[in-house]
């Protein structure tokens, strides 16, 4: 078992361009943000027509929401989002990040979320010179007062427009830590504008995006054919849970530092609780988890190891024979070591990065 974890989250990007946020030229890099923006708004507006009407559908309420963002030199400005949330959610979230356990999303919502659908309205945005293609993501003022003016160097992200795509924000999750993703965005603040950079990214962006859709719109079409048609499914998890691939879990007691950690499968997971399985028993209140996931490279065939580590408490067991010496599976309530841990297990294993 590997006892530290070392990351440079501010390489991760870098693989994939050398782009930044520092346009080499006001004016040429107005008219690009504008020539994308109306042709992004004439490909989609079947798009944003179908989604208006859904959201008018489902609750009879407001199509699109309205927020508060500090923008270039914090200067307030007005953001456009299809609506996510229930009415006067933002006033009922206050200085808090969004989390699922406050039950404040849509069943429309989350699936706009999920897909980056909910974006789309920020076009209109960068057609009236308030954001750009790609910037750091526009913040909420009252979350920069509670929780980033702290941070080191956050508020050199004001010296560029915010962006309807950040680096970080395709990068990491969206509940990673203010300061990794503050990491991210000040390392592309030193790079200057790449047109074609911009144009590979757009691409790229949209086929993720139109592949999330596809993903999970089968999957919530499934559902509801399940649960409408012939009643066989309704969803009441707050949290979904993911399958895992190529990963696995070594538990270990703390109580007992010199044992052999037990080697299990990992089935499941999501931000609460993962399932495991394991031909030995597990035992003990003070638990401690390393989770190994393999990953392939994206554009090669080189793989690697990531190594997530977190501490909890059986929340169930079932013996698969019932005579204590089958296969045993476990269902795990956990809590990341560290923000770093957190970051590691939402990217690789929940998955939540756009890319």
């Amino acid at each position: 078992m590997r006892g530290n974890i070392s990351v440079n989250i501010a390489e991760i990007p870098d693989k994939f361009n050398r782009g930044g946020y520092v346009s080499f030229n006001d004016t040429l890099n107005r008219v690009f943000n504008v020539v994308m923006a109306l042709v992004l708004i004439v490909l989609s507006a079947p798009v944003f027509v179908v989604i208006a009407m859904a959201i008018k559908l489902q609750d009879r309420g407001s199509i699109y929401y309205r927020g508060t963002r500090l923008g270039k030199d914090k200067v307030l400005f007005t953001m456009y989002k299809f609506r996510t949330l229930v009415e006067d959610a933002e006033n009922k979230i206050g200085a808090r990040l969004m989390d699922p356990k406050y039950r404040l999303e849509t069943k429309l919502g989350r699936f706009l979320r999920d897909t980056r659908l909910d974006e789309l309205p920020q076009l209109l945005n960068i057609l009236k010179g308030d954001m750009n293609f790609f910037g750091p993501r526009p913040e909420r003022p009252l979350i920069y007062e509670t929780m980033c003016k702290g941070i080191p160097n956050y508020d050199k992200r004001f010296i560029v427009k915010p962006g309807l795509v950040g680096y970080s924000q395709l990068f990491t999750p969206h509940s990673a830590d203010k300061e990794i993703r503050t990491l991210i965005d000040n390392k592309f603040l030193k790079k200057y504008q790449n047109v074609v950079t911009d144009l590979l990214m757009v691409g790229l962006t949209i086929i993720v995006v139109v592949t999330r859709v596809v993903q999970k719109g089968s999957v919530a079409l499934l559902k509801l054919v399940k649960s409408k048609l012939f009643g066989l499914y309704s969803e009441k998890r707050i949290y979904s849970r993911i399958r895992a691939k190529r990963a696995v879990v070594y538990v270990k007691n703390k109580a007992n530092d010199t044992a052999q950690p037990i080697k299990c499968n990992l089935v499941d997971i999501n931000e609460q609780a993962f399932c495991i399985t394991s031909d030995s028993r597990i035992s003990g209140d003070n638990l401690s988890f390393e989770i190994e996931v393999v990953k392939k490279r994206k554009l090669g065939f080189e793989l690697r190891k990531k190594y997530c580590l977190c501490h909890g408490y059986i929340y169930n067991e079932k013996d698969s024979n019932g005579k204590g010496a089958g296969k045993f599976t476990y269902v795990v309530m956990y809590t990341a070591e560290s923000p770093l841990n957190k970051y590691m297990i939402r990217k690789y294993l929940i998955r939540e990065s756009v890319i």
